[in-house]
């Protein structure tokens, strides 16, 4: 879980940051939650939490690919992840 949430971060760090392609973007989330949908094992309170988590990125990745840029989604982004650091322990997680 980890190791795909910290690639998800560091794709919207880095497209926010150098004003990356929406599509590159949406591409990679959805790349990471698929990793995180096949290969995350919790239980099921977690779970579901990390799901809401997911959901709410692939909603990002599909307004990416309607059009929205990386810094008009940022807000969006921000929120999912931040909600991330609160509800799991992610050590050195940068939002909280």
């Amino acid at each position: 879980m980890r190791q795909g949430m910290r690639a998800i971060f560091d794709a919207v760090v880095a497209a926010v940051r150098d004003g990356g392609e929406a599509k590159v973007l949406a591409t990679e989330l959805r790349a990471q939650v698929r990793y995180l949908f096949a290969n995350c094992k919790l239980e099921p309170q977690a779970d579901a939490a990390l799901h809401g988590i997911l959901a709410e990125l692939l909603q990002s990745a599909q307004r990416l690919e309607a059009g929205a840029s990386p810094a008009e989604e940022h807000d969006a982004l921000h929120a999912s992840l931040q909600r991330y650091g609160q509800l799991f322990q992610h050590p050195d997680w940068p939002l909280r």
